[in-house]
């Protein structure tokens, strides 16, 4: 009788146990999207060089932007960005960049286990001094992500239209561009991105402006702090074929933060919420309307 009562007790506890294993099993909740905006400000030292005449050769700046992620459903969210930049050059007489503005509407399928896949479009206005004064030029693209655990793989591609600036040039008309960028997670609050574009556009019917546009940043958020902080560098070669053959690089290091208001990790940020951006656009007009010109 001993040994039943033992038996009985050892087979209820075993089911026990297994019960509720499955039943947590079954209550894990999976990954859903989220309701996130997060706000950004940065500062930046810009150092120019290559062959554009006397400009300044460096630059000091500032800028903000809000990135606000909705979802529409279970797997369709929609995204709006608004970017913008102020520098050092605003009120000078050369044609440097003075001031950049920006904004961008995404709107995507995913799954935050797997993938995303979606498309986006905007605009994006440049002031330059001098007689060049400003440019606005329109895009459009699709854009994909692949999620391999603590890796995000990030491709986009798409037109980008600007128009003509104070002297009837034309900027970056024309123009198609690819960008992919890598991230990872060392933790959920430690990431790295690598980032790499190209465009090709028109400056007017017998010339076209090349970009190779790249970059590395860091972003991390200390333990219980709401505010994440980041530092990277940005690179870019751009240069004006045939003829003269205009050339300009720029080198960008920029120090700044994100303030999330629905997330409490960079992970599910990026996973979840507001995880997508654009391309340097704001950049690539004001020096092709700039000092390249």
């Amino acid at each position: 009788m001993r040994v039943s009562l033992f038996g009985i007790l050892a087979v209820i506890g075993i089911t026990g146990l297994s019960g509720n294993s499955l039943a947590a099993d079954a209550v894990a909740p999976e990954p859903t999207l989220i309701n996130d905006v997060y706000l950004e400000g940065f500062a930046d030292y810009t150092f120019l060089g290559g062959d554009f005449g006397e400009e300044d050769d460096e630059f000091l700046a500032g800028g903000a932007g809000v990135y606000w992620s909705t979802p529409l459903s279970d797997m369709m969210s929609l995204q709006l960005d608004a970017t913008g930049e102020v520098t050092e050059n605003v009120g000078g007489d050369e044609n440097d960049l003075e001031d950049t503005v920006g904004g961008a509407a995404h709107l995507s399928y995913r799954d935050p286990q797997s993938s995303l896949l979606g498309i986006f479009g905007g605009a994006q206005h440049v002031d330059n001094g001098d007689s060049n004064e400003g440019v606005t030029a329109y895009f459009v693209g699709g854009e994909a992500q692949l999620y391999l655990d603590q890796s995000t793989f990030y491709i986009q591609a798409g037109y980008l239209n600007g128009e003509k600036n104070g002297e009837d040039d034309e900027i970056f008309t024309n123009t198609y561009f690819v960008r992919g960028q890598f991230r990872h997670y060392f933790h959920e609050n430690f990431r790295t991105a690598l980032d790499l574009a190209y465009a090709n556009g028109r400056v007017d019917e017998e010339k076209h402006t090349e970009v190779i546009d790249w970059g590395v940043e860091l972003d991390w958020k200390p333990e219980e702090f709401p505010v994440s902080l980041f530092a990277s560098y940005e690179g870019m070669d751009m240069d004006q074929r045939p003829g003269e053959e205009d050339h300009l690089d720029e080198h960008v290091i920029k120090l700044g933060f994100r303030y999330d208001f629905g997330s409490n990790s960079i992970f599910t940020r990026d996973r979840l919420g507001a995880g997508l951006d654009t391309p340097r656009f704001g950049r690539w007009l004001g020096e092709a309307n700039g000092p390249l010109e």
